[in-house]
């Protein structure tokens, strides 16, 4: 299966580059592939750290704002660990904000893995 994290970001920086509304928060994973948007757009990117519960909220406010947030991070952290904070500040708002979940690259333990009998 092909890694299609490289054309995801060139794509949203392609689209970032024409609207500024655009920002794109990290919980400090991708390293290797959102450097070019970090680096040729940073006042559109924030890397918010291992902290998705919190970021969750801080998009969701964004984007009643107007502004139009991505969430890139593991699908085990911006998803299932946050589901409570998707559903209410999200989904029970309905709000333009997309959340993008990757897998863990190899096994990073039990933590890391959607599906850890499987990699």
């Amino acid at each position: 299966m092909p890694d299609l994290r490289k054309q995801f970001f060139s794509t949203l920086l392609g689209l970032a580059r024409k609207d500024k509304k655009i920002v794109l928060f990290t919980d400090d994973l991708g390293y290797s592939f959102y450097e070019q948007f970090q680096q040729e757009l940073p006042r559109q990117f924030v890397n918010s750290g291992i902290m998705e519960q919190a970021t969750t909220g801080i998009v969701a406010g964004l984007a009643l704002g107007g502004m139009k947030p991505y969430f890139y991070g593991g699908a085990i952290f911006v998803l299932m660990r946050n589901y409570e904070q998707v559903r209410e500040d999200i989904a029970y708002n309905n709000i333009n904000v997309k959340i993008c979940g990757t897998k863990a690259s190899g096994f990073l333990g039990m933590s890391h893995n959607m599906n850890p009998g499987n990699e």
